[in-house]
């Protein structure tokens, strides 16, 4: 896609959205009174008490459950007894607001967190009152969004509507899980002579559905018998995967050259991932096969010996170097020692000459001042000596140390250190030392946690396993345990745990015990499937005997394949496929061998296009499951529902639960330098997101969590308060560390404990009236005034145009300073990434230019090089041997002077020149190569797979420092960094995206803090970023026309299909939603049947129609409504259209109505106007027949069910194009289909 074409493109996006998924979960949605009154007034033949019920009932299916009615006008001061009863029966909050003040309004809008508005049209645009014209004011000024509830469409789970000042952000699930009960069998009531029933005659169905026909009089329906002549039983439903081996000389060549590079390929890509050194050596895995002697290897005692003391050898040599290395350093003060080491890797140092670094440090630290950096290089020191080596110190050592530790204050913290000492020596000039000391508990503790948060040991029950070649954690323990008994996990731990590793491990195991078995793991997008396929290619390959053909790993995605997926035992894919294969009857064996299934990821369930398949997978797969997540808000409803499955399949689920991040968050707001003197990152409190009402009703997130200074800060902002007399001041002291911490040696457990108590003794303080209503609004206000401050100042100029690409110099440079590279800038459009890297890399060298003595040496040095080039051709052209002339050497320049490069990882300019010519022919603008050699990547899908993989390789070997990209990057990509920005134009940002954004930083293994910065994010946002919920995995009923027509072709070669089916019904994951019940579930089965068996697709025996059902499978597209095209074409209507019609004319009709069909990009009414030359052309007979077919279905249903009976319940499943055909849509996919290339159709569409 052309920039220019993108330019276009992203500056008309459609605002026409599904505000369940964008908004839900980060705040309070607000719906103004009058326009709720007016929207439900609309349909008239429903009563108003039923039209509330119902959007009530659909807002909370569609995860909107946090709302509030507020009503402006003076009329509806006095709502009448009626309506106030419904609300009240409802629970739906109700507010007057009128004459309200903008303070009024500031207030209201700071207590409740409001994501959205919920108004008319007229009430924004036209004003019709001074509330209505404040309150647009406020939502200005404050950067709300507000939803039009005259475009209101509610559909499934979803509602859609236009957004004005259009972001959109966010999505979660119901949380209401239902227990499956056994109920009494439904009965179809209704008059014979209105509706035919046909009589089923497959006993697994009505075993399985319960029901009986009976007419208004109770008496039996007379039934039709409906049976197929004829039926294929080898019929298959499957749909062919993507490898097809060549067989001629000159195909299969080509393939074994693009086979080699694409290993060179994935040769570059692996060797970036650093968690495949970390976690296992590489393993050669080996079976080995009696017949084959060649596999055998022998090494008898002697070279094993010989191999030891050989490494035994290279260790001494290494150690006496880094001693030598040691002794030679020359320093003349403390920073000295880190300055000349910064090129080492003291991490990789022998504990010998660890020990030597250590002694080196304390010695120079007695000669510096006495100063906040001197405490915390002591305590992090000591803290260093005490995990190995302070028992190897000699005892004038030992004194000199605990001398440092005392004469800076820490002398609890001395006594500490010297009662570890004393355990192993018994030392009586020791024992008198510590007699002088005095009591500093709580000044030794409150530095730690001001200061040394981020130093502090983590212990989570490490411990050493020879399963694995590092420390797991207890947890991880378990989970090696779970796979080694061959049972199921769910696994719920906090991005950058460490929870992946067990794919891993489960793969290693397969490959260990046989040659045949296969692991698969399914990944939601290709970028995370790419990766695991580099991991895999890295860690393992194995020698397997002449008899098996098979690969180590094979990829299979929906549109190209890595090997024979079928002839692999580590099987990498995307749900879609992996169901595919599973379905298909010729795999049967395969599917036999599958012994692990990976899902990564499942949060993606509530994806609408990945759902389906992934329930799928869940119900068919007879093998154990280890299923991956970050996020799942409803963990112990989803983990029941998957115990139930596995239970009926006689397997054990068993559920991992890890809390605690590794790496603590800490938050930033970025304040430009138009605000104050310079720019600025100011710290943002975890307590920002929370109202004093919200903090007491203790709502707050599941990640709420305390940063150790954060703490200090709570404790210093109560110290203020609590001085105005002596009773608050003995009140305070109950809260110092000393009152409820045993050791003065904080560990991070220990401020984790702290942090729980003092939230609960704050709740309990401000609900108790310890604390008066004055002193806890100074509480929030001290604790958060700055960031009001200046967020409001922000909140004024953010919204100006090219506010973020004027200020992103600024932002890299701060963090750059800060030390907070390498960073990851999330955008949310392809186009809003190259434009921050273009403005950053031409800042870059517009800085260079300026400096005229900078340019003189590149000058200098370019004439150096090329003098020397000509010497060179020069000479070798002379057969004479001449005397050697005197080398003339350039002079060296800083080339990381303009740039954001780090000395330390940044890579030759050969090696960055070399991955540049990988890209020579992919037409990228030379620029963001240049942005490549200035530390500046740029990652996002318009850019090929092979680009993308590069900048992830170059981030990763810590060459690239700044990384702009969209959201696709946060799920799952390993790509550590120290920290991550969130600008304000971040589009479709839900709970999850953003855990898994933020997750990024401060990766386990890599750091000890992550930082996020808010990067003019209004504040009102920042806060329902902080507080917001994590998102539930919802479910829909998924038993669809497609669904039972698939199980009705199953049955007859999968002896499981019937009880699968039984499975969905019983067990779906639309029990996780609030409105499942299983005798409404069964009779919406029996009605879609009834409806497949009317339309010719099963018949009486649950047989498919073989031509109809063939079509279904070429229409397999999860966003294609198939049954809908197919009997349109088999229609009437398709005929008359079609008559007289040339063979080119019937091409394009064909695909203007499947562009009809599939969903793509929807605008508006208005925005369709004035777009009306690329709007799709509308076909006025595919229109009509669609209404008269919803209106066919809709008379069908409803004559099945009985007054009490939703029909909007019973529709769901049905097959319903209407809507989208409705919707005015883009052309391109005609327009490419006419055309053939992007400059044609913006040449049509006058785009340029």
């Amino acid at each position: 896609m052309s920039i220019c074409f993108r330019k276009w493109f992203f500056s008309r996006a459609s605002d026409f959205v599904d505000i369940g998924y964008s908004f839900a979960g980060f705040g309070t949605l607000i719906i103004e009174g009058d326009s709720l009154l007016n929207y439900i007034s609309a349909d008239s033949q429903s009563g108003i008490n039923r039209n509330l019920t119902k959007f009530f009932n659909n807002l909370n299916e569609c995860n909107l459950e946090d709302y509030r009615i507020v009503f402006f006008s003076q009329k509806s001061k006095q709502l009448s007894d009626h309506l106030v009863e419904i609300f009240l029966r409802l629970e739906v909050k109700v507010d007057i607001l009128s004459d309200w003040n903008d303070k009024e309004w500031t207030h209201f809008l700071a207590e409740n967190n409001i994501s959205l508005f919920l108004v008319s049209k007229v009430d924004i645009f036209k004003e019709l009152g001074a509330q209505f014209d404040l309150m647009h004011q406020i939502c200005v000024k404050n950067r709300i969004q507000a939803a039009l509830i005259d475009d209101l469409r509610f559909q499934n789970m979803n509602v859609f509507a236009s957004i004005v000042m259009g972001e959109k952000v966010a999505d979660i699930a119901l949380d209401k899980y239902q227990k499956i009960a056994p109920e009494p069998s439904f009965s179809i009531k209704k008059d014979t002579n209105f509706i035919k029933i046909y009589k089923i005659n497959n006993h697994h169905v009505t075993d399985l559905l319960e029901y009986n026909h009976n007419d208004l009089n109770n008496n039996p329906m007379s039934l039709i018998s409906a049976e197929f002549t004829k039926y294929d039983r080898s019929f298959n439903w499957e749909l062919k995967i993507h490898y097809n081996p060549q067989t001629n000389n000159e195909d299969a060549q080509k393939m074994l050259k693009n086979n080699q590079k694409y290993y060179r390929y994935m040769e570059i890509y692996a060797s970036s991932l650093d968690s495949s050194k970390n976690l296992h050596h590489k393993l050669v895995t080996q079976i080995n096969d009696p017949t084959d002697s060649k596999t055998s290897i022998k090494i008898n005692k002697k070279a094993l010996d010989l191999i030891n003391q050989n490494l035994e050898t290279k260790k001494n040599i290494k150690e006496s170097k880094e001693l030598e290395l040691l002794k030679n350093i020359k320093i003349s003060c403390y920073d000295d020692i880190d300055k000349n080491l910064m090129m080492t890797k003291t991490d990789q140092f022998s504990s010998n000459s660890l020990l030597e670094l250590q002694k080196l440090k304390i010695k120079w630290l007695n000669y510096e001042p006495n100063n906040t950096d001197k405490k915390m290089n002591t305590l992090i020191l000591i803290d260093q000596l005490s995990e190995n080596n302070l028992s190897r110190l000699s005892e004038s050592e030992v004194f000199n140390l605990l001398n440092l530790l005392k004469n800076q204050g820490f002398e609890s913290l001395c006594h500490y250190y010297a009662n570890q000492i004393l355990s192993q020596n018994d030392w009586e000039k020791l024992k008198k030392f510590c007699q002088d000391l005095k009591n500093t508990f709580n000044h030794d503790a409150l530095f730690q946690l001001k200061y040394c948060g981020q130093y502090l040991p983590r212990t989570l029950d490490s411990m050493d396993d020879p399963r694995v070649c590092f420390k797991p954690d207890r947890w991880q323990k378990d989970l090696l345990d779970i796979v080694d008994r061959n049972e199921s996990a769910l696994i719920c731990c906090p991005t950058s745990s460490g929870k992946t590793f067990i794919s891993y491990y489960a793969m290693e195991k397969i490959l260990r015990q046989s040659h045949q078995d296969v692991v698969v793991f399914l990944a939601p997008i290709k970028a995370l499937a790419n990766q695991v396929a580099a991991e895999v290619y890295a860690r393992f390959s194995k020698v397997y005997p002449k008899t098996f053909e098979k690969s180590v790993y094979a990829m299979s995605m929906p549109d190209y394949a890595i090997n024979n997926p079928l002839n692999c035992q580590i099987l990498i894919t995307v749900p879609a496929c992996f169901e595919s294969m599973i379905c298909d009857n010729s795999n049967a064996e395969w599917v036999k061998l599958v012994k692990y299934v990976i899902l990564d990821e499942v949060q993606t369930v509530n994806d609408p296009g990945m759902a389906e398949s992934i329930e799928k997978i869940i119900h068919m797969v007879d093998c154990p499951v280890l299923i991956l997540s970050a996020t799942i808000g409803n963990l112990d409803h989803f983990f029941l529902w998957l115990k139930d499955i596995h239970e009926s399949k006689g397997l054990k689920i068993n559920k991992i639960v890890h809390k605690e991040r590794f790496c603590d968050l800490k938050k930033f707001l970025f304040v430009p330098k138009k605000k104050v003197e310079k720019p600025l990152l100011l710290t943002v409190h975890e307590l920002f997101g929370y109202s004093k009402e919200k903090f007491l009703e203790n709502s707050l997130s599941q990640d709420f969590h305390l940063m150790a200074p954060e703490i200090v800060e709570i404790l210093s902002s109560l110290q203020k308060i609590c001085s105005v007399n002596e009773e608050k001041k003995q009140l305070f002291k109950t809260i110092l560390p000393n009152k409820f911490l045993n050791c003065v040696k904080l560990k991070k457990k220990d401020v984790k404990d702290y942090e729980n108590f003092l939230v609960t003794r704050l709740q309990s303080w401000f609900t108790s009236g310890a604390l008066t209503k004055s002193e806890i609004e100074n509480f929030f206000s001290d604790i958060n005034k700055q960031c009001e401050e200046k967020g409001s100042l922000i909140d004024q100029d953010a919204n100006s145009p090219n506010w973020l690409v004027k200020n992103i110099p600024d932002l890299i440079n701060l963090l750059h300073k800060s030390k907070m590279l390498p960073a990851i800038i999330f955008v949310n459009s392809c186009d809003g990434c190259d434009q921050m890297a273009l403005a950053l890399t031409e800042y870059l060298i517009n800085l260079e230019k300026s400096d005229k003595s900078f340019m003189e040496a590149v000058e200098n040095e370019e004439k150096v090089v090329k003098n020397m080039k000509k010497k060179r051709s020069k000479c070798s052209g002379e057969q004479d041997q001449q005397e050697e002339e005197e080398c003339e050497i350039p002079p060296l320049i800083d080339r990381s002077k303009y740039s954001f490069l780090d000395p330390k990882y940044q890579m030759a300019n050969s090696e960055i020149e070399s991955e540049i010519k990988m890209h020579r022919y992919r037409n990228i603008p030379k620029i963001f190569f240049e942005a490549w050699k200035r530390g500046i990547g740029v990652h996002h899908a318009n850019y090929h797979t092979k680009f993308r993989s590069s900048v992830e390789c170059l981030f990763r070997k810590k060459h690239l420092q700044v990384v702009f990209a969209t959201e696709t990057l946060s799920l799952g990509i390993n790509m550590p960094c120290k920290t991550v920005v969130i600008p304000s134009d971040l589009c479709y940002l839900n709970p999850i995206y953003y855990r898994h954004m933020v997750g990024r930083a401060g990766r386990r293994g890599f750091d000890t803090i992550g930082n996020i910065v808010f990067f003019g994010v209004p504040k009102n946002k920042i806060k329902n970023f902080i507080a917001s919920k994590t998102s539930n995995i919802r479910g829909s009923f998924s038993l669809n026309l497609k669904l039972i027509t698939q199980f009705s072709s199953m049955q007859f070669y999968d002896p499981k299909a019937m009880k699968i089916f039984e499975s969905f019904l019983k067990n779906p994951i639309a029990r996780l939603s609030s409105n499942y019940e299983l005798k409404k579930a069964q009779k919406s089965v029996y009605i879609k049947i009834q409806y497949l068996m009317t339309k010719a697709y099963i018949d009486s025996n649950f047989n498919p129609k073989i031509h109809k059902v063939r079509c279904l499978i070429l229409l397999r597209n999860e966003n294609l409504a198939s049954i809908d095209l197919m009997d349109f074409i088999l229609s009437a209507s398709f005929d008359k259209l079609v008559l007289n019609k040339e063979m080119e004319d019937m091409c394009d009709l064909m695909c203007i109505i499947l562009s009809h069909f599939l969903k793509i990009r929807i605008f508006s009414q208005e925005q369709a106007a004035a777009l009306s030359l690329i709007i799709l052309p509308e076909i006025g007979e595919l229109k009509n027949y669609l209404i008269n077919k919803e209106n066919e279905i809709a008379d069908f249903v409803q004559s099945f069910l009985n007054d009490q009976d939703d029909i909007e319940y019973f529709l769901r499943g049905f097959s319903n194009s209407l809507q989208n055909v409705l919707m005015k849509k883009n052309s391109y996919i005609y327009d490419f289909y006419r055309n053939g290339n992007l400059e044609k159709i913006e040449e049509i569409n006058k785009l340029s």
